[in-house]
């Protein structure tokens, strides 16, 4: 087995080609490992070079399609228990509703990074979203009409290079190079994405002040101004709300799966937090508790379950579907602000986090703490200075931004 690099014309014009050439039943056979373009020989010659530096002494041999492969991947994901499992499934959900269907029965020694390159990334650019249905009890997936937003697309590619680590990991021979693609500055110049709609401050109060649902303001309030999570606030228990000194520590979270709910951790560890809230919120979560009935003690109780505080979920609120958690903010926003809300949750988050940025309430530390953000990397730097620690008054400060004006 050799590796060489040839000069070859394609539809486009002479490019370089780098080529593994080996035996195969006494007969020599040609693969194209990668394609460059005329002037970049030396990028050519460099990529054959480390070619012939790996182990490749089986990369024929090995009859492994990609069904094989993810299927052992995905068993991996589901057992590794330092994982969220909302998280898992959403790895396992990108490979699987969006690359899995296009290459399932290749094998993955005669996959290329071009194939991922011209083939795979054109197909998950125009790949659709999955949602999950449920009728007479059993659940089942249809595709939307909606195409994959850009930061869907790079979470991909991102979740297949971690698959091609995983093939390396095992030795299972697959063009490595995936790992390293990278889109170029002007990639997505060209992709039309539709914008994410957001919500003015004076939607989201206006929103919580005009909400006659107990349950529903509650809500409304506690994203609104926590900034939690959706998973977050499904497994917000009782027993975490510290009205005593007005404090919120997120330790739960609620997966889901189809029409399938049950507790988990926290995102990271980082999401793990304790979450200063306002007299305000805390007594409106103490009129929503004492609204509900609970069978035994409070302690525990998930508080936006049902009566019986048994399922930890939008039972009565949203039911049992993100689709539908989706489906009653659009109902109660157009009956009572006369506007068609979108994106579900996350515009209360990015209320949250935009309107205490913009007022500097909190340090930086501070601020990341509160969001259960690891970094503030992809946030840049929000503050220049550091304001006054003081507790009383930055609760004091945050519930005067969160009065709504008449």
């Amino acid at each position: 087995m050799k590796f060489q690099v040839v000069k070859e014309k394609k539809a486009s014009g002479y490019k370089w080609v780098v080529q593994v050439v080996y035996l195969e039943n006494g007969k020599t056979k040609k693969k194209n490992k990668a394609v460059y373009q005329i002037n970049e020989k030396r990028l050519a010659e460099a990529y054959r070079k480390k070619l012939q530096g790996e182990d490749f002494v089986n990369i024929i041999d090995q009859n492994i399609t990609f069904e094989k492969a993810f299927n052992d991947y995905f068993i991996s994901l589901e057992q590794d228990t330092t994982t969220n499992p909302e998280c898992s499934e959403a790895q396992i959900g990108y490979i699987k509703n969006h690359a899995q269907p296009y290459i399932n029965k290749t094998y993955l020694h005669e996959y290329l990074y071009s194939d991922f390159k011209e083939k795979l990334i054109p197909a998950i650019l125009s790949s659709k979203w999955v949602m999950h249905r449920t009728k007479n009890g059993q659940s089942y997936k249809i595709r939307s009409e909606k195409t994959l937003g850009r930061k869907s697309v790079k979470n991909v590619v991102d979740e297949f290079k971690k698959f091609v680590q995983f093939c390396k990991s095992h030795n299972w021979k697959i063009d490595y190079s995936i790992t390293e693609h990278k889109f170029s500055k002007n990639f997505f110049k060209d992709y039309v994405e539709k914008i994410a709609w957001m919500p003015t401050n004076k939607d989201v109060l206006n929103l919580i002040k005009n909400e006659t649902d107990l349950k529903c303001k509650a809500f409304w309030k506690l994203a609104a101004e926590t900034g939690m999570r959706l998973n977050e606030l499904l497994g917000l228990t009782y027993d975490c709300v510290r009205f005593e000194d007005f404090k919120i520590h997120v330790q739960h979270s609620m997966c889901s799966n189809a029409n399938e709910f049950r507790p988990g951790v926290v995102k990271t560890l980082s999401s793990n937090r304790v979450i200063e809230i306002t007299d305000e919120l805390a007594e409106l979560l103490q009129l929503h508790m004492k609204s509900q009935i609970f069978p035994k003690k409070v302690k525990g109780t998930y508080a936006f379950g049902d009566l019986k505080g048994t399922t930890a979920t939008f039972t009565m609120l949203f039911d049992f579907t993100h689709s539908r958690a989706v489906k009653k903010i659009k109902e109660r926003a157009r009956k009572i602000l006369g506007i068609e809300w979108k994106n579900g949750i996350s515009p209360f988050r990015k209320f949250s986090a935009s309107l205490f940025k913009d007022h500097k309430i909190f340090t930086d530390k501070q601020f990341k703490d509160r969001y259960g953000w690891s970094n503030l990397k992809t946030f840049g730097k929000f503050y220049q200075r550091d304001l006054n620690a003081n507790e009383p008054k930055r609760r004091a400060a945050i519930n005067n931004l969160m009065k709504i004006e008449g």
